[in-house]
């Protein structure tokens, strides 16, 4: 998922969002005698207080990472010292960090990995897309190719050759057991090898097909697409893509570490907190580790994915 916003500015615990606006004049909370010097300030702007109010001031003082005056150029212009930052924003409209209360953060940043990046394909163009996956990463036989961003609503387009998803992913290759991740993070599709692999709740490797379907999968058996035989024709949804053991589709150990990359991301576009709405535990240690780095730049709370 890209974010695609207005850029903002990010500020310690305040984003400012720079656009074209007409200057404000209406004073807020201007500073008071005796105030220590700003560490910044930000003049000839339109700034939106959110107070309530409607009020639109001109200018802000920052010190220490808070917002220590908001009023005129003349109100905050008395805590410049001589280390003080100025920006003059030129009648730029400055506003309140935003919170989104539903975001994925791990998946505002692009890992190194197979992705169709959602592109319109069909299943003939797919094959030598997904062949190329295997060479870039070196994929030795029998290892996993996983695949991201797959669009499972648009292209797909079968021919005689490939009557099925199914019957493209094993043209891909036979020695690779492969699964696609829908871009919707609900839908997925798999190929001959990947369905020998399913495994049932005692752990023994029972394979997915029309036979154990109907006795040992019976709870997911409205989960796989099935041909007119009953097999399964590689579409596989939900959380009956578990049993083939693929591992995670965001890989904690892989996305962990661009932590730094999605704290810029979030700056960039003025967003200061987050509510992360479904998150596996095993990304927690990266979160603790970069907040206690001193280096995170945005709040979050998480919605504990169990």
């Amino acid at each position: 998922m890209r974010l695609r916003l207005i850029r903002f500015l990010g500020l310690g615990l305040l984003a400012l969002a720079l656009v074209s606006c007409g200057k404000g004049d209406v004073p807020a909370e201007p500073s008071a005698p005796g105030q220590a010097p700003a560490d910044l300030l930000l003049l000839n702007g339109y700034v939106y207080t959110s107070d309530g109010h409607g009020t639109v001031a001109q200018a802000v003082a920052v010190n220490n990472g808070l917002i220590s005056a908001v009023g005129t150029n003349e109100d905050v212009q008395s805590l410049q010292g001589t280390d003080t930052r100025v920006i003059d924003l030129q009648g730029r409209m400055l506003m309140p960090g935003l919170h989104d209360a539903h975001l994925h953060i791990f998946g505002i940043v692009e890992p190194d990995v197979c992705s169709i990046n959602s592109q319109v394909m069909s299943l003939q163009d797919m094959v030598p897309y997904l062949q190329e996956c295997i060479q870039r990463y070196a994929l030795p036989p029998g290892e996993w190719l996983a695949v991201d961003m797959w669009n499972f609503s648009e292209g797909n387009q079968v021919t005689v050759e490939l009557p099925s998803l199914r019957a493209a992913l094993d043209a891909v290759s036979a020695e690779h057991p492969i699964i696609l991740w829908g871009n919707d993070g609900h839908h997925g599709a798999v190929n001959s090898r990947a369905l020998e692999r399913a495994v049932d709740a005692q752990g023994n490797v029972v394979g997915l097909s029309a036979a154990t379907l109907a006795t040992t999968f019976t709870d997911i058996r409205d989960l796989v697409g099935v041909d007119d035989n009953g097999e399964p024709n590689g579409e596989l949804n939900e959380h009956a893509r578990n049993v083939l053991g693929a591992g995670p589709r965001r890989d904690p150990a892989v996305l962990g570490p661009l932590l730094p990359e999605i704290d810029q991301e979030l700056a960039r576009n003025g967003i200061t907190s987050v509510q992360d709405a479904s998150l596996v535990p095993a990304y927690l240690p990266f979160l603790q580790q970069f907040e206690q780095s001193g280096d995170m730049q945005f709040r979050i709370q998480v919605a504990n994915r169990l």
